[in-house]
């Protein structure tokens, strides 16, 4: 998944295996609009058998894009980690937590100047 500056969402290019997610992401795509909404589980990877999601984790987001003129772009978006297990994968006890984001971006081309702002 790459969403706007991939400041928040994107591939890490620094480690050999990239994540991986089982969702599904419902959008729209216009001249002026974008639209998406998507929901995702981590995929622990086993390499004893079949790999499956971890069901104890969720990822979720609404992602909304207007470009009022060629070359700006703004972003208004919520992303949502909802964790339930009380235990990491080495050990650590931690309590199920929700963290939830609202950001707002503006970026764009004015008179050759790029610009990129993005808040949260």
């Amino acid at each position: 998944m790459f969403f706007g500056s991939q400041r928040l969402i994107s591939s890490p290019d620094g480690i050999n295996t990239r994540r991986t997610f089982n969702g599904a992401k419902v959008y729209r795509q216009g001249e002026k609009f974008d639209f998406d909404l998507f929901g995702a589980r981590p995929v622990i990877p086993n390499a004893n058998k079949l790999d499956s999601v971890d069901n104890d984790q969720n990822f979720a987001g609404v992602w909304t894009t207007y470009r009022p003129k060629k070359g700006t772009f703004i972003d208004a978006y919520v992303l949502v980690l909802d964790g339930t297990r009380p235990e990491t994968p080495r050990g650590i006890d931690r309590s199920p937590f929700t963290v939830a984001t609202a950001v707002g971006r503006f970026a764009g081309d004015t008179d050759g100047w790029l610009h990129d702002v993005e808040m949260a």
